[in-house]
């Protein structure tokens, strides 16, 4: 049901499905398409004003955590790394701790994670 999202968030929805192969329920997570593209900006923005602010006024180092945060966003809008970090993080919790429950991943793409 892509009209009703069951979770949202700055850079994807949560929508509820159905697996077709076996009938099973799942969460299908989708990536906005514009959201990298937007964060990139609004960081590279925020890049330039830590410059002039640095040189004028401000007297704390924001211009090395925006660049810090600059390379470390990429990893959110990676699903595939995220569905791998999912599945190992519930394969280690199922030895260390049954009763915690972790969804495992059926599938995976840059922008969509099932």
């Amino acid at each position: 049901d892509l009209t009703h999202p069951i979770g949202s968030a700055s850079i994807a929805q949560v929508h509820r499905a159905q697996w077709k192969s076996n009938g099973a329920k799942v969460a299908v997570k989708v990536q906005n398409p514009e959201a990298e593209r937007l964060m990139t900006g609004d960081l590279r923005n925020l890049v330039v004003l830590a410059e002039f602010l640095q040189r004028t006024e401000l007297k704390f180092d924001l211009l090395s955590a925006l660049k810090e945060l600059q390379k470390q966003i990429k990893n959110e809008f990676n699903f595939v790394r995220e569905a791998r970090n999912m599945d190992l993080a519930g394969q280690q919790l199922r030895v260390l701790a049954p009763s915690v429950c972790v969804p495992r991943s059926l599938f995976r793409s840059k922008r969509a994670l099932v």
